[in-house]
C-alpha cells in the first residue's frame, strides 16, 4: 500500500548538495488530478446544447461548449459568445453519403484534442462520441448522454463549480507553477522530439506517404528514405522513384509563408492581385478585403454599397454558384474597374433582358477602383442586352442564356478599334433555330452613357454541346480569354489568342460532377477535365490528347475548386490547389506529377481555395477558408525551375519561417525499419 500526497500546496525546493529541485510534475500530474474527480464527458451545465452536433449537407456543425477526456480539456468557443444567432460552431467535412460518427479524439502522440468524424465502430478508444450524423439522409443521433460512448459531466450543475475552479486554477495560480518549470522542460525537448519522430515512423509504417511527398518538420529523425529540401542534385541510380515522381521540373521555393489568417471575413470569393496587395470579397461581411503581399500582416478594408435593389440579391457563393470577384485595370489612364458578379439561376433569352431583367440570371455590378477608397458604389455596367443585328435576322431568340453549370462570370477587357471593351462570358443554350452558341457579353466603358449596352460576339465554337467536360471564364491566367473546346476544337474569344485542333478524349468527364473548376490553358495545352484523380487534357497544337492519373496518394481531404489551378507562364509548369497541397506537373503525362504538401504552414483549406501567379514577382499566391472557417493567404517565391539532366534531378530549395523541408526519396527497407 502507497499514498501520495498533492502537488499543488508543495512548491518545488532547490537541493543545496545538487542544485536540482526535489520534486518535479508533468502534464500527467495536471491530468491525473482533473480526471480524478472531473472524468470523460461533455460538460453540459448551463449549456445544454453544449458540443451538440446538427448537420447541414455534408457539413456536421459542432455548437459551443467544453469536454474533458481522461482529465485532457477542450473548449469549443469559436465565434462571438455576445451574439449567439452569429455563432455556427465547429466545422466537419463529411463524406456525402453514410453513417459516421463523429468524436473528440484526444491524440497524445499529437498533443491536441480534435474534432473530426470516424467510421461507425464496435468501440472509440481515446474518443467522446457526439453524434452518429448521416449526410445522405440529413439525420443526427445524439449521443452524448450514452455513457457506453460519451456522457455528460454534472448534467445538474452540481459539479460546476469544481469545474470553474479548475479552469480559473488553471488560468491564475497554474501559471506561476509552469514558469518554474520551464528551464525542465527545455531540457526534455529533445527527448520528446525523438518520441515523436518515433511515433511519427510507426505511422508512416501504417499508412506510409508516397514517394515525392514533401513535409515540414523540426526533427532531426526524418528516416534515410527523407531528403532534405537543399537544391542538391540526386542521382537517378540513387533514387529512380523519386526522379520518376518528379518529371521533367520542379518548382524551387526560397521562403512558403503565411501573410494573412483570419483577418479577413469568411464566405470569400476568388483572389485579384491589384497594387500589391491580393484582394477579396467577404460575403458575410459585405467588404473588400485587401491583403498586403509585402507581409507585415496590414489589411485594408473597404465598404461596398449600391442604390440598386438588386445588389442585395447576391447569395452565399458556392462551388455551384460562385461569388466573383474581377479587378481589370484600365488599357488607358489609372486606375482599374472593379466587378462582382454571380450566375444565381441558369436561364433567360434576349425578349426579357430591359430593364435590368437579366439580373434575375445573372448579377454584375461594378465601380472604378483605387484601391485607396473607403468604400465603394456599386453600379451595374448596363441597363440592357441585346443580341446583334446578324444573329436576329438569323431567329436566335434566345441568344443568350446564363449557365451556372459551365460559366464563372469573371470580367476582362480588351481593346477594339482603340476603344476599351469589357466581356464576361455567361453561357450557352440551344436557341429556338436549333444552334448552339456561346453567350459571351460585351460592352463599353461610356462615362457619358454607364449603363451601354451589352453587344453579343457570335462564336462558332458553341462550348455549350460539351457542359459536362469544362467549366469556361473569361480569365486573365488565359491572358484575358474565354478558352473551350468543341469536339476536337479549342478556340478562345474575344481575341481568338489560341486556335487549334486536336484529339479529344472525353471518355474521363461524363463521370466528373458538373460543377466543376474553370478550364486552365498553356501556350498549347487546355485541361477541361480534372480532379484530385486524373487530368484530361487536349493539346491543340500537336494533335495530341489525354486522360492522366498523377499516380500520387493524396491526403482524404484533397479536393478541387472552382478556381485553384494555374499555368505558370514563363516557368513552364501546371499547377493545381487541392486543399492539402498542390499538384504540379509540366507536361500532365503520367508519371510526370509531383506534390508539395501545404497544410504545414496552411491548415486544411476546405471552402473557397484559390491559387494566383504573379509572373512579375515569380510568386505563388495560395487562399481560402479553413475547417475552423479562417481565411488564410500563403506565398511561395519562387526560383528558377531546374530542367533536369539525362540521369538525375534538382531537389526543391524549400524551407518555413526556418523550419527546413523533405521529400520522401525512397521506400525504407526492412533493415531500416525503427
Amino acid at each position: 500500500m502507497a499514498v501520495y500526497d498533492g502537488f499543488f500546496d508543495f512548491d518545488a525546493q532547490v537541493l543545496e548538495a545538487t542544485g536540482k529541485y526535489d520534486r518535479e510534475y508533468s502534464s500527467k500530474d495536471f491530468t491525473g488530478y482533473y480526471g480524478a474527480f472531473i472524468g470523460s464527458g461533455v460538460c453540459v451545465y448551463n449549456n445544454p446544447d453544449s458540443m451538440k452536433v446538427s448537420i447541414e449537407g455534408s457539413t456536421a456543425w459542432i455548437a459551443r461548449g467544453y469536454l474533458f477526456i481522461d482529465g485532457y480539456w477542450l473548449a469549443n468557443v469559436q465565434g462571438p459568445e455576445e451574439d449567439p444567432e452569429a455563432f455556427r460552431g465547429y466545422q466537419v467535412i463529411l463524406p456525402p453519403t453514410g453513417e459516421y460518427a463523429v468524436v473528440a479524439r484526444l491524440d497524445l502522440a499529437r498533443r491536441l484534442i480534435e474534432l473530426t468524424y470516424t467510421e461507425k465502430a464496435d468501440s472509440y478508444p481515446n474518443c467522446l462520441v457526439l453524434g452518429y450524423a448521416n449526410p445522405g439522409e440529413g439525420t443526427v443521433t445524439d449521443t452524448r448522454g450514452d455513457i457506453s460512448v460519451c456522457g455528460e459531466i454534472d448534467a445538474l450543475g452540481a459539479l460546476s463549480a469544481k469545474v470553474q475552479y479548475a479552469v480559473n486554477y488553471i488560468d491564475n495560480e497554474i501559471e506561476d507553477r509552469l514558469n518554474q518549470a520551464q528551464e525542465q522542460l527545455k531540457a526534455q525537448e529533445e527527448r520528446l522530439n525523438a518520441e515523436i519522430a518515433r511515433v511519427s515512423a510507426q505511422v508512416d509504417k501504417l499508412t506510409p506517404p508516397a514517394v515525392g511527398t514533401v513535409k515540414f518538420t523540426a526533427s532531426q529523425n526524418v528516416g534515410p528514405e527523407w531528403l532534405r529540401c537543399d537544391g542538391r542534385f540526386i542521382s537517378e541510380d540513387d533514387y529512380p522513384e523519386l526522379v520518376a515522381a518528379l518529371g521533367k521540373h520542379i518548382p524551387s521555393g526560397d521562403k512558403f509563408e503565411l501573410i494573412s489568417s483570419g483577418q479577413v471575413g469568411r464566405q470569400i470569393t476568388n483572389g485579384a492581385i491589384y497594387d500589391g496587395r491580393m484582394w477579396t470579397y467577404s460575403y458575410a461581411d459585405n467588404k473588400l478585403y485587401g491583403i498586403n503581399l509585402d507581409g507585415g500582416w496590414d489589411v485594408k478594408e473597404i465598404t461596398l454599397e449600391s442604390t440598386n435593389v438588386n445588389f442585395s440579391s447576391f447569395i452565399t457563393p458556392t462551388t455551384e454558384k460562385p461569388l466573383c470577384l474581377s479587378i481589370v485595370p484600365h488599357l488607358k489612364g489609372y486606375g482599374a474597374k472593379l466587378f462582382l458578379s454571380q450566375i444565381v439561376e441558369s436561364g433567360g433569352s434576349a425578349t426579357d433582358s430591359s430593364n435590368y431583367g437579366w439580373m434575375r440570371y445573372c448579377l454584375i455590378f461594378c465601380a472604378e477602383f483605387t484601391g485607396t477608397e473607403s468604400s465603394l458604389d456599386m453600379e451595374p455596367p448596363f441597363k440592357d442586352i441585346k443580341v446583334n443585328d446578324d444573329q436576329l435576322q438569323q431567329g436566335h431568340k434566345e441568344y443568350y442564356y446564363f449557365n451556372n453549370s459551365m460559366a464563372v462570370p469573371y470580367v476582362t477587357s480588351y481593346m477594339s478599334g482603340g476603344i476599351e471593351m469589357y466581356t464576361m462570358y455567361g453561357g450557352a443554350e440551344r436557341s429556338t433555330y436549333g444552334n448552339s452558341h456561346s453567350c459571351l457579353l460585351s460592352w463599353t466603358n461610356n462615362i457619358e452613357t454607364p449603363a451601354a449596352s451589352a453587344q453579343s460576339v457570335n462564336s462558332d465554337w458553341a462550348m455549350s454541346s460539351k457542359p459536362d467536360f469544362q467549366r469556361v471564364a473569361c480569365s486573365r491566367k488565359s491572358k484575358g480569354e474565354a478558352v473551350g473546346q468543341y469536339i476536337n476544337v479549342v478556340n478562345s474569344a474575344p481575341t481568338n489568342i489560341f486556335n487549334g485542333s486536336g484529339k479529344s478524349n472525353n471518355t474521363y468527364g461524363a463521370l466528373r460532377r458538373s460543377y466543376g473548376p474553370i478550364n486552365v490553358t498553356s501556350d498549347r495545352i487546355m485541361v477541361y477535365s480534372f480532379d484530385t484523380n486524373a487530368f484530361n487534357y487536349i493539346d491543340f497544337s500537336a494533335n495530341e490528347s489525354g486522360g492522366t492519373l498523377p499516380t500520387l496518394k493524396l491526403p482524404s481531404g484533397a479536393r478541387v475548386f472552382v478556381d485553384a489551378g494555374a499555368y505558370l507562364w514563363g516557368k513552364n509548369i501546371f499547377m493545381f490547389f487541392v486543399g492539402t497541397g498542390i499538384i504540379f506537373s509540366r507536361t500532365l503525362r503520367a508519371g510526370d506529377f509531383g506534390y508539395l504538401d501545404t497544410t504545414a504552414v496552411l491548415g486544411n483549406i476546405t471552402q473557397f481555395g484559390y491559387l494566383d501567379y504573379s509572373e512579375d514577382e515569380g510568386t505563388l499566391y495560395v487562399l481560402g477558408q479553413d475547417t475552423a472557417n479562417e481565411v488564410k493567404l500563403a506565398k511561395i517565391v519562387l526560383n528558377t525551375l531546374y530542367d533536369y539532366a539525362n540521369d538525375g534531378a534538382w531537389l526543391p530549395n524549400l524551407a518555413s519561417d526556418g523550419v527546413p523541408a523533405y521529400i520522401k526519396a525512397r521506400e525504407p527497407d526492412e533493415s531500416e525499419a525503427v
